[in-house]
């Protein structure tokens, strides 16, 4: 367990204690949240990843408006998990075997309730399942698994809501193409 403080005198470094000791982290700051420094320390090092980073900071900046989604990228940052762009209609997908998120800056997801939900919503999904490496594959009706479910109740609500995006309460989507990784929509009003 991690315990994350700002250093004494110095308001740049955050002081991380953790149950074998200590270790300081840079993070940037403006008034109205703090996220990590660079995309950098996330990307998985391609020639076809570098001209996307401004992407993955835009998207790490926005994210950061949540406590719970700066606690989700800090820990991505502890856990190793890298973010590998793809583009096209690939999917945003957790990848286990290689600790990666393949994540599309282009691709959000409409929603059952007929809202879109934003590129980078489904990067903080994603980061989710890697950071805590838990595979629950058991059946559930509305989610699919039941880790999908945890995901989507524990994190993926909680940021949403916070963020003014649409939150979903299954596990369908429908992949669409959005003009920026933050875009989104609400659901629509319930018919009647």
């Amino acid at each position: 367990m991690a315990n994350l403080h700002h250093a004494g005198g110095d308001s740049d470094p955050i002081v991380v204690t953790a149950n074998l000791g200590y270790f300081t982290v840079q993070a940037a700051q403006d008034d109205n949240h703090m996220f990590p420094t660079a995309a950098a320390d996330y990307m998985a090092w391609t020639p076809e990843n570098v001209q996307y980073m401004p992407f993955v900071n835009q998207a790490l900046q926005y994210l950061a408006q949540s406590p719970v989604a700066m606690q989700l990228l800090w820990a991505a940052l502890q856990a190793g998990v890298t973010i590998k762009i793809v583009t096209g209609d690939s999917p945003t997908q957790f990848n286990n075997q290689l600790n990666q998120v393949e994540w599309n800056p282009g691709l959000g997801y409409r929603l059952t309730g007929g809202g879109i939900m934003s590129p980078a919503m489904a990067l903080i999904h994603e980061l989710a399942h890697g950071v805590d490496r838990i595979i629950l594959t058991q059946y559930d009706p509305d989610y699919g698994t039941i880790e999908e479910r945890r995901v989507i109740v524990n994190y993926e609500q909680v940021i949403a809501t916070l963020l003014g995006e649409p939150t979903r309460q299954d596990h369908n989507v429908q992949a669409v193409h959005v003009p920026s990784v933050i875009y989104h929509t609400p659901n629509l009003p319930p018919p009647g």
